[in-house]
């Protein structure tokens, strides 16, 4: 059921889970959270600080991963900002399943 004044891209009002979402599919309670529940879990963009304690790394190694194209960001005016699931995608493309050891002649 679409809200009054609602376009078919703006917010809808899913009368199953009595909220607001962007979604415009059948049942946006399967396929996203609704910008109330986000926010209750976790903030849509990080800061730079915020990036460097959930990646554990140096302010300058992340600024090398930006600008070798390794970590996605979003710039807004002067703020640089990072969308947790591409931090969590950067994490995730880094696994490694085993450890790398040189040959014995150190090659």
């Amino acid at each position: 059921m679409r809200a009054h004044g609602a376009s078919r891209d703006g917010p809808i009002m899913d009368s199953n889970c009595s909220r607001i979402t962007r979604s415009t599919s059948d049942n946006p309670c399967n396929t996203e959270l609704s910008l109330k529940q986000r926010s209750n879990t976790s903030p849509i963009l990080l800061d730079v600080k915020e990036a460097l304690t959930q990646l554990k790394v140096s302010r300058g190694l992340l600024y090398r991963f930006m600008r070798t194209g390794q970590v996605k960001f979003v710039k807004l005016g002067n703020r640089t900002l990072f969308r947790p699931v591409d931090l969590e995608t950067f994490v995730n493309n880094h696994v490694e399943a085993k450890i790398r050891h040189r040959d014995r002649d150190g090659v």
